[in-house]
């Protein structure tokens, strides 16, 4: 029989590299929009949200291929979400701007599918809605918006929204001590739509998010997405691969499911005892969704359809071959 030996160290494989958090996921932005003041951070304190701006210096509208926030200080910053504040918005539109994208712990920023993209407008301004907490010492943070951008003269095909769906009334949301809880939160698609990405956002009480799609003709269910070990240190955008990107019709209701675990149970429990309900602090908790959606006509949807049905079809025949 051949002699065995115990295990080395040398015998391990070698450690995974990770690229430091400096880098960008998405690759070199060809454009980076820096908040112009650095902000202070008190050492002890209540959070503190605060609204700051930013100039985009484009010589023409440029379509975005992908996008990236990174805050210089990760330490102190809860979230970030972005506004664009247009030179024509369309009458109607909030003078506070239209979400653009958002930031979260652990997230690397969106990027969109073959042909999809979001149209960044020449003379545009950034609202970045800030939200810092303190950490026992004076912290400074400048914020970064990053575009890696079509080239120009290409415009893609669909034009991608970010829609975010929660429980309404936040009120509603509430997480007795030492107790598990469901909440929901439904949206009407007003059109024929296909959904690209899907982010859970929670916070320390948050364990698991499932999206279903309800059909509006028939009712039937389907899960399009579920996660059941959710972390407040790490909001993943979960992107679909192409061929899997949910196609639903107008009407449909998109039903969200979240859980909250306010029990010891729960590692990340800062305290089981307390009472939790909808806040913006990072004590309180919250529940929403963020989807990337496109939305079609009646043709595109259709030719959509009909080419992933023939695609399944050819597919399966292959395989009983």
């Amino acid at each position: 029989m051949p002699a065995h030996r115990r295990a080395t160290p040398a015998d391990l494989p070698k450690p995974l590299a990770f690229a430091p958090d400096s880098n960008w996921f998405m690759g070199e932005p060809d454009l980076k929009v820096t908040t112009p003041n650095d902000f202070t951070m008190y050492a002890n304190g209540p959070d503190w949200w605060i609204d700051q701006f930013a100039d985009v210096t484009i010589d023409e509208d440029r379509w975005i291929k992908a996008m990236e926030i990174k805050p210089s200080n990760p330490k102190i910053v809860h979230h970030v979400v972005i506004y664009v504040i247009e030179p024509d918005a369309p009458d109607g539109t909030p003078e506070t701007g239209v979400q653009l994208h958002e930031y979260a712990v652990g997230k690397y920023g969106d990027i969109f599918g073959e042909n999809t993209g979001r149209l960044l407008k020449k003379g545009t301004k950034l609202r970045y809605d800030m939200h810092y907490f303190a950490i026992g010492s004076e912290q400074h943070n400048q914020t970064t918006m990053a575009f890696k951008f079509y080239p120009k003269g290409v415009v893609p095909k669909y034009q991608v929204r970010s829609q975010a769906l929660r429980n309404i009334p936040n009120d509603e949301l509430e997480v007795p001590p030492n107790t598990v809880v469901r909440t929901d939160g439904y949206f009407r698609l007003p059109r024929n739509a296909r959904i690209d990405a899907f982010q859970p956002h929670m916070h320390m009480r948050g364990r698991g998010m499932t999206l279903e799609a309800i059909d509006p003709a028939t009712n039937r269910t389907q899960i399009l997405s579920s996660v059941d070990h959710f972390d407040f240190n790490w909001h993943i955008n979960y992107v679909y691969a192409d061929d899997e990107a949910p196609l639903l019709p107008a009407g449909t209701v998109l039903h969200m499911i979240g859980i909250h675990d306010n029990t010891s149970a729960n590692r990340r429990n800062p305290d089981p005892n307390m009472w939790v309900g909808f806040g913006e602090r990072s004590v309180d908790d919250m529940l929403q969704v963020w989807v990337n959606v496109v939305y079609l006509d009646d043709a595109e949807f259709q030719r959509l359809v009909d080419a992933r049905k023939s695609k399944s079809l050819s597919t399966s025949s292959a395989q009983n071959r």
